[in-house]
């Protein structure tokens, strides 16, 4: 499977603002000292200018002039920076013709680079121009070529992919070409995808396989099944996957000999395809493989059998939902979501507080699960 990465920026700014502080008014000087004579002085009420305004003196004679006048200070306020205006977003470049062009280019890293730069616009104008680098010399373009047209989901490529499958020299192109094949999801490819399971090179076997699964390959299944006797461990294993895939049923009795089979992962594969495919007759010997030293084989069966309707596997889930390995205990919580005995809730209440995300939420989801069929069993009470 491809995963394909984007990256998001983003900016931000701060605006400031400032305040106005006004200090306090210097205090009146007392009136000079008048003559011996007998004179009421004049009394002067000074008050900041801006806010209140001096009282008539009181005085059957002029007051009195103070020596020195009092003056109001005020000091000037501190403006606000006003905020920097965001700049106009830049102009979206048409980045096909550029691209298109360096397709010519004679390095043929420049080439494979203008290939993956197409795929990543997801131009559908380029299919034509990328059908044609199918032909190119260089590998590495052929095969991010192929990988191209499958995003793009291009019927049209369809007919230059299954060419490229069946005649290209490279293994890498092949590979790739099946890999498309099952992005492309047309059955007109089956054939030459079920040829491909002879190839020379196990890749391009792989990848054959996987991808007659992606397309529920059906006319596909007794050719599959024949690798499920395949010398190579993996081939057997994505012969599995695809028949996981396609589920039919057909395949049972091939599927249930592998339940000893030597490989633990080939195993285990069985033991879940048993399941999906609800093979009931399998139960005994699945439930044998509860005692299996390997604990991935145990806690697969365990989950099996749960989505068989036998709960025989509910301790060894238990047991397991404090192993060391995350991936064991995702498997042991999600099959005690399907248990009906309701002490294994304090356990999934627990397991719920997992240090790893994906076990946690697979905690909480066996829960809501246990908590949504014991909902739905309790009947209501009819009315006298």
């Amino acid at each position: 499977m491809f995963k394909r990465m984007t990256i998001f920026t983003f900016l931000f700014s701060t605006v400031l603002s400032g305040n106005t502080l006004y200090s306090q008014t210097a205090p009146a000087v007392k009136p000079a000292t008048q003559p011996a004579k007998a004179v009421t002085p004049a009394i002067t009420v000074t008050a900041p200018a801006e806010s209140i305004k001096a009282e008539t003196p009181v005085s059957a004679q002029p007051a009195a002039t103070p020596a020195t006048q009092p003056t109001a200070v005020k000091t000037a306020p501190v403006q606000a920076t006003p905020a920097t205006p965001a700049a106009a977003p830049a102009p979206v470049v048409d980045q096909y013709p550029a691209n298109i062009e360096k397709l010519k280019d004679k390095d043929p890293s420049v080439r494979r680079q203008a290939v993956m730069n197409l795929q990543n616009i997801r131009d559908q104008r380029a299919v034509p121009s990328l059908l044609g680098m199918l032909k190119d010399p260089d590998t590495s373009v052929r095969m991010f070529t192929c990988d191209a047209l499958g995003s793009f989901r291009s019927k049209e490529a369809v007919p230059e992919i299954i060419k490229a499958l069946s005649e290209d020299k490279e293994s890498q192109v092949r590979q790739m070409a099946a890999v498309s094949l099952g992005y492309l999801n047309d059955k007109t490819a089956v054939p030459a995808l079920v040829k491909g399971l002879k190839d020379q090179v196990d890749g391009v076997r792989f990848a054959c396989a996987q991808a007659l699964g992606s397309l529920r390959a059906t006319e596909a299944v007794k050719d599959l099944a024949g690798y499920l006797k395949d010398a190579n461990p993996n081939m057997k294993r994505s012969a599995l996957n695809a028949l996981y895939n396609i589920g039919d049923k057909s395949v049972v009795p091939q599927v249930r000999e592998l339940l000893t089979d030597t490989d633990l992962t080939v195993k285990v594969e069985a033991i879940k395809i048993l399941a999906v495919l609800g093979d009931a007759e399998s139960v005994p010997k699945i439930k044998a493989l509860l005692e299996d030293k390997d604990k991935k084989v145990a806690v697969s069966a365990a989950k099996s059998l749960a989505l068989l309707n036998d709960q025989s596997g509910m301790n060894v889930a238990i047991n397991l939902v404090k192993d060391a390995d995350s991936s064991i205990r995702m498997t042991a919580v999600e099959t005690l979501g399907y248990m009906t005995d309701k002490k294994v809730i304090p356990v999934l209440e627990k397991a719920s507080s997992d240090t790893v995300p994906f076990v946690s939420q697979a905690a909480k989801t066996a829960l809501d699960r246990i908590k949504s069929k014991t909902a739905s069993e309790v009947k209501p009470k009819k009315k006298k």
